[in-house]
């Protein structure tokens, strides 16, 4: 992970969305693309995308001091999404900023995002 990015670049995005009316019963995600923070895509708002998760287990093992623990296991596999999603956005080297509820994206409040986003302070 390239945390530099997300720490140059942070701050800028967040001073862009404060404007906007996402708040109420909404979390947003933030991704940033692996790239260096000046090769970094311009933010987008997004849509939350199916992703490259295809399963978890949870695996149980013995520690190496005998102790029981479980390891998850992701499986992963790239495909394509949708444009205007995360993953799409991703992709293509842009932030990906999606308004949220319980797992689904927000469509009212990314409705009320997109009026105001051209509008909001830049970074």
């Amino acid at each position: 992970m390239r945390w530099d990015t997300a720490r140059t670049l942070a701050a800028g995005v967040i001073r862009r969305m404060l404007p906007l009316d996402w708040a109420t019963g909404a979390c947003l995600n933030v991704n940033f693309p692996d790239c260096p923070a000046g090769q970094a895509g311009a933010p987008i708002l997004t849509s939350q995308g199916t992703g490259l998760l295809d399963g978890a287990d949870i695996l149980p093992r013995t520690d190496p001091r005998n102790g029981q623990d479980h390891w998850l296991t992701l499986t992963r596999s790239p495909r394509a999404d949708e444009a205007g999603t995360e993953t799409a956005a991703l992709a293509a080297g842009h932030i990906a900023v999606t308004p949220l509820r319980f797992e689904r994206t927000d469509d009212a409040v990314l409705a009320r995002m997109r009026a105001r986003w051209d509008s909001a302070p830049r970074p």
